[in-house]
């Protein structure tokens, strides 16, 4: 300030403030110079005017406090006060210390100690500052100290605990946020005796920081039983409990709020695809043999017909979802109306969006972290677990099979009828017939496939042994694996054991009846060895075959 004051006596002002002209100015600049003089004499009195750097400003206007005034400043990084009258227990530096204020300028750190800035609220590691004008309190020092929120509104400052009880610490006053003085509320509140921290009692504004908080005698055994709901507290027997029922506790939702629970929806489609389910599994851990490891489903609302695609990563689902649809209006000749997904990317990306506008489909999407709103695929999605985990099981398949379950689980279920449907099937209600069930058969058991005629001699085998693996699509045939060449092959001359299980590693002596080259091959082998010792008539044979397992005959 004194250069700009040198500077003024002798030559025009180097800018202007937008409101003042060059003579308004030089006034204003008289005058800040008269009342900096007049503080200097008054630094001892009770009031004082300074004017001077605050953080974020260049220059200040004329502003009026007392030696107790505190301003609250959030760019300040230290409790700051020049009046040494206002710390407790001071002591003096061992060491020199500075501050450098927004202005540049170094100022010395007389003491250090603490000041009471209400009477239950002492500020700890104060600066003493002799030539600073303000007492500065510090929002960062002040958060730290007290573990509160600083919450600054156009008018307050306010102090938020952790109960959400508010307290005004400050109020706005020419662009800055003064303390106040708050001993008089205090000794209203002491009055009061006790703060209402449930009902209609409450009070955001009393200073409850630093003091002694009493409650009520329902507040006090509600805290006491570990915030038992005060409905279950109107049926224990406590002393002296007002059994009211209006009480609000700020702690009971934080500490018990959970979900609602979802209602079943008692809405449905009234035609076969007028809205379809979406939603992808995966991904597996292990991967099948061919190198799946998620898959789509596709549940039809009506109908409750479903459809797997397995897939290698999930960019595939939106392809073969648009598949689908050129899929139902070919060969259903209606249109898809609605189809409901979770808030996946793969189905709402700028192709996806752009698809469904040209279609008129209408995209339904579940809640974020909301799977219960697709509840539909979502419980399709256990259905078919279930019905593949038990394919598995029973013929102890390896896991690299599990893509091959799957597809079969999805046949078969579209052919189970269902409570849902009246004890109809989704197949007939797609395709207006009931399903046939004559050439379904025991999933992973042995079997025998006929060998292509091009790629045998006359004295090659027939036959190749196999597993059985499922219902290929848009075929009159079965998938099956051959054990011999380690490929699927599809054919529909098969020859089933459906009571054998190659892949089984325990004891198959439960099983009634053994392959037909087996038992052949076992004749031969009791035969021969009947003609070579013909002595051990009296003796049982035993011989061993292996098929993955021992056979004790």
């Amino acid at each position: 300030m004194e250069d700009v004051h040198n500077n003024s006596s002798t030559q025009e002002p180097a800018l202007s403030l937008p409101t003042l002209n060059s003579e308004q100015y030089r006034q204003l600049l008289s005058l800040l110079s008269k009342q900096q003089s007049e503080g200097n004499t008054l630094g001892t009195s009770g009031t004082s005017v300074g004017t001077g750097f605050m953080a974020g400003k260049h220059f200040s206007f004329l502003t009026s406090f007392t030696n107790g005034d505190w301003i609250i400043d959030s760019g300040a990084s230290d409790h700051i006060t020049p009046n040494l009258g206002l710390l407790k227990t001071a002591q003096k530096l061992r060491y020199p210390g500075f501050i450098t204020m927004p202005n540049g300028k170094h100022s010395k750190i007389a003491h250090v100690g603490r000041a009471q800035l209400t009477p239950n609220l002492k500020l700890s590691n104060v600066l003493h500052v002799p030539d600073f004008q303000f007492n500065l309190l510090s929002v960062s020092k002040l958060c730290e100290q007290i573990t509160r929120r600083v919450i600054f509104t156009p008018t307050n400052c306010i102090l938020q605990d952790p109960m959400l009880q508010e307290v005004v610490l400050g109020r706005a006053s020419n662009g800055l946020y003064h303390v106040q003085d708050l001993s008089n509320s205090v000794r209203a509140m002491e009055k009061k005796n006790s703060v209402v921290l449930h009902g209609a009692q409450q009070n955001c504004n009393l200073p409850i920081l630093g003091q002694n908080v009493t409650f009520s005698e329902s507040d006090s055994w509600h805290f006491r039983l570990g915030h038992l709901s005060f409905e279950k507290m109107k049926h224990v027997d406590l002393p002296c409990f007002n059994k009211r029922t209006n009480s609000i506790c700020s702690i009971c939702p934080k500490a018990r709020l959970h979900r609602q629970s979802f209602p079943l929806s008692n809405t449905r489609a009234s035609r076969i695809f007028e809205l379809i389910h979406v939603d992808i599994w995966g991904p597996y851990r292990c991967s099948t043999y061919d190198g799946y490891k998620y898959f789509l489903t596709i549940v039809d609302d009506f109908s409750r017909a479903t459809w797997v695609h397995l897939m290698t990563s999930k960019s595939n689902a939106f392809p073969l979802l648009q598949t689908f649809v050129s899929f139902v209006e070919t060969q259903f000749g209606t249109p898809v109306k609605s189809i409901r997904t979770d808030n996946g990317l793969e189905f709402q990306d700028t192709t996806a969006l752009l698809f469904y506008a040209n279609k008129g489909i209408i995209h339904q999407k579940s809640c974020v972290d909301t799977p219960q709103q697709n509840g539909i695929v979502e419980r399709k999605h256990k259905h078919l677990l279930e019905v593949a985990r038990a394919l598995l099981l029973q013929a102890n398949l390896p896991q690299h099979f599990w893509g091959e379950s799957m597809l079969t689980a999805v046949y078969l279920i579209n052919r189970f009828p269902t409570p849902l449907l009246e004890y109809k099937t989704p197949f007939e209600l797609l395709y207006k017939e009931k399903p046939s069930y004559t050439h379904l058969r025991v999933f992973g058991c042995l079997c025998y496939a006929s060998t292509l005629t091009r790629n045998r001699g006359k004295f090659q085998p027939r036959a190749s042994t196999c597993i059985f693996l499922g219902y290929p699509y848009g075929q009159k045939a079965y998938k099956v694996y051959s054990l011999e060449t380690k490929k699927i092959m599809i054919s529909r001359d098969v020859l089933f054991y459906e009571n054998c299980f190659p892949f089984m590693q325990s004891d198959t002596a439960d099983h009634s009846t053994l392959p037909l080259p087996f038992m052949m091959y076992l004749t031969i082998l009791f035969i021969h060895n009947l003609h070579k010792t013909p002595q051990s008539n009296s003796r049982p044979l035993t011989l061993h075959l292996s098929l993955h397992s021992n056979i004790m005959i």
